[in-house]
């Protein structure tokens, strides 16, 4: 089980800081990568690991996907973290969530009322929690 650091909150926020002044970089700066640090902040266990620098663009991503034996980003996901909660509205604050951005799945952080997506431009954009189609407990 994955255990939450004593100041997990500051450690959350200093990290959306961070990606707030990112430029969108698929393998660095993307949903997954953001939604890995911001477990890494909060907890200090990095879930992208072996992945981390195994791609540098959208088909790099997907090949690594197939490559690892998974159907989708929710199956990879799972992998690292387990399976989703059985209920997406119990997802709180920290908790990893899969999202639906215009036709799009991507990975981000649940902050509340809104998840925490990267843009891909810069920066971060705010997705309603309603968007979540699956969520992790962290």
């Amino acid at each position: 089980m994955i255990r939450r650091r004593h100041a997990w909150q500051s450690a959350l926020s200093q990290e959306c800081a961070r990606a707030r002044e990112s430029m969108f970089t698929w393998g660095s700066h993307d949903c997954v990568t953001f939604a890995a640090d911001c477990v890494l902040a909060m907890t200090g266990f990095d879930p992208l690991g072996d992945w981390r620098g195994a791609y540098d663009s959208e088909i790099g991503a997907g090949r690594l996907l197939v490559a690892r034996g998974h159907g989708s980003l929710e199956d990879a996901i799972a992998e690292r973290l387990g399976p989703p909660l059985s209920n997406v509205a119990r997802m709180g604050r920290g908790d990893v969530a899969l999202v639906d951005r215009a036709g799009t799945r991507a990975a981000g952080i649940c902050l509340g009322e809104v998840v925490a997506v990267p843009a891909q431009t810069a920066g971060l954009v705010y997705v309603s929690r309603s968007a979540a189609l699956a969520a992790w407990r962290i």
